[in-house]
């Protein structure tokens, strides 16, 4: 197995990770442009008025991106420069990256489907998880 196929799934995470960055950029310009929040609100995250709840699930996916990934980040980078990565450890990081892809799209899209958002989020840190103990197994 060539040990670069393990950077793919990483570079893709990486695309998410922009995505929900310039997505919380332009959420935050039409908070601000609704009038909806002060610009003094991004001063502290903090304002007298309720924060609308589109904005708080904004910061909250936003938050997220910078979590768990980081495992899978430290893994695939452990795995790429120890010069041991396998088939079976592509496998497992395309897995992952596939149920960050699908959190991502409910969290972009149906953000109020808590279920489905809970089910993609658990698949990936299973996923994270098991692959995190066969690397120290071996």
């Amino acid at each position: 197995m060539e040990r670069q196929a393990i950077l793919y799934p990483l570079f893709v995470m990486v695309l998410i990770t922009f995505a929900v960055v310039y997505g919380q950029f332009f959420i935050n310009f039409r908070a601000l442009k609704q009038k909806d929040v002060r610009l003094s609100f991004y001063k502290l995250f903090k304002s007298d008025d309720e924060t609308p709840h589109y904005l708080d699930a904004a910061r909250m996916h936003y938050r997220n991106m910078f979590e768990v990934p980081i495992l899978f980040y430290v893994l695939v980078l452990f795995l790429y420069f120890s010069n041991t990565v396998t088939a079976l450890d592509v496998i497992l990081a395309w897995l992952f990256v596939g149920g960050r892809f699908a959190h991502f799209l409910v969290r972009s899209f149906h953000y109020d489907d808590v279920p489905i958002r809970f089910r993609c989020f658990a698949f990936s840190v299973i996923i994270l998880t098991i692959h995190w103990i066969l690397v120290m197994i071996k």
